[in-house]
C-alpha cells in the first residue's frame, strides 16, 4: 500500500475525556483487575520454574540421559512461553 492510500488520523488529546481510557470504570475496578492480571502471570512463571526443577532433577539411567536431554529442550521452551492451561497440564506430567 503506499502512503496516498493511507488514511491517517490525529488524536486530539485535549478532547479526550480525563483519565482516557478509564475514565469509565473506578480505579478500584482497574486495580482489581491488574492484580488478577498479575497474578495469572505470576503463576505461570512459578509453574514454569516447577516443571523445570522437576525435569531437571529427576534421576535418569545412564541409558536414558541421551532421550531424555533431547526431549528436555523443548518442554523448558514451552514451559516459557505457554498459557496456563497448558502450564498446568505440564506441570502435572513432569510432577508424576
Amino acid at each position: 500500500m503506499n502512503d496516498d492510500a493511507v488514511t491517517r488520523t490525529i488524536i486530539d488529546r485535549d478532547k479526550l475525556p480525563p483519565l482516557f481510557p478509564t475514565y469509565r470504570h473506578s480505579p478500584e475496578f482497574w486495580e482489581q483487575l491488574g492484580r488478577t492480571v498479575a497474578t495469572y502471570g505470576f503463576l505461570e512463571e512459578v509453574l514454569g520454574k516447577a516443571i523445570f526443577v522437576f525435569s531437571a532433577t529427576r534421576k535418569y539411567s545412564p541409558d536414558e540421559i541421551e532421550v531424555a536431554y533431547q526431549a528436555w529442550l523443548p518442554q523448558l521452551e514451552r514451559a516459557l512461553t505457554d498459557q496456563l492451561w497448558n502450564l498446568a497440564e505440564s506441570y502435572g506430567k513432569a510432577g508424576a
